[in-house]
């Protein structure tokens, strides 16, 4: 079975970040997120 990571690019990518890209067979950057208002990612930059 083939294990694949979905995940959002990050400004400042955490070390867990780089583990799972290890750990994976496929690693794809979903950058094409809607943006959404109130979102503690958007409060927190």
């Amino acid at each position: 079975m083939k294990k694949v990571a979905i995940v959002q690019p990050n400004y400042i990518p955490w070390k867990g970040y780089f583990d799972m890209m290890n750990y994976v067979d496929e690693f794809i950057l979903f950058d094409t997120v809607q943006y959404t208002k109130r979102d503690w990612r958007n409060r927190n930059l």
